[in-house]
């Protein structure tokens, strides 16, 4: 019963290596490289530290025809793979399948762990007031006052700290998605903005 779909299997890669040459000799550090030479920047450094990882490292040298299920699931097991490995891998995986680089997928789309990103929150009032009390330079303290008010995310912050603390003009934009992206700010103007938004949380019981 099940040998009709092994041999078949078998037929299809005799044929492939025919067509490509290379085809049972790839590994998952070709597709890794591959990958790699398209990513810049924060992507490719966060790409390359998923590559060195403990878990990820002995799939790089192993070849995509001998790959199975239980190697991918090795990898989910260890004790270090978390959410980025899970994505990663996807994207490892993703990239050999639409190369043709294999027959079919490793694991079936419902047997990839499920992608479960751990709780995050923003920092707390009696913190953001610690780090002003540690801040001496006026111009920090109003930038975290900024960051505090606004609720900014990580690419914001960094687009305001860059634009505000290096002394570049007063007006500043930004790429969030805010009702006023093109918003003109100083450091007076968010002296205003603190003190209006305390008076409206106090009259709020906020």
């Amino acid at each position: 019963m099940h040998a009709q779909p092994i041999l078949s299997r078998e037929l299809a890669k005799v044929y492939l290596q025919a067509q490509d040459p290379r085809f049972n000799e790839r590994t998952w550090g070709d597709v890794a490289r591959l990958i790699d030479s398209a990513y810049q920047g924060n992507t490719k450094e966060r790409f390359q530290k998923f590559l060195r990882s403990e878990p990820v490292m002995r799939l790089m040298a192993m070849r995509l025809v001998k790959t199975g299920a239980s190697d991918f699931l090795d990898v989910f097991a260890h004790p270090k793979a978390g959410v980025a490995k899970n994505v990663q891998l996807r994207i490892l995986h993703n990239r050999a399948l639409d190369l043709e680089w294999m027959l079919r997928p490793v694991l079936s789309k419902k047997a990839w762990p499920k992608i479960r990103y751990g709780h995050r929150r923003g920092i707390t009032r009696e913190q953001h007031e610690s780090v002003l009390r540690v801040t001496p330079n006026k111009e920090y303290r109003l930038y975290f006052e900024l960051l505090w008010l606004t609720g900014a995310a990580k690419r914001t912050s960094q687009a305001f700290g860059l634009k505000i603390l290096t002394g570049i003009p007063a007006a500043f934009t930004t790429n969030d998605k805010s009702p006023n992206p093109q918003a003109k700010a100083t450091p007076a103007r968010w002296n205003r903005i603190a003190v209006t938004r305390r008076d409206n949380r106090g009259k709020s019981g906020g």
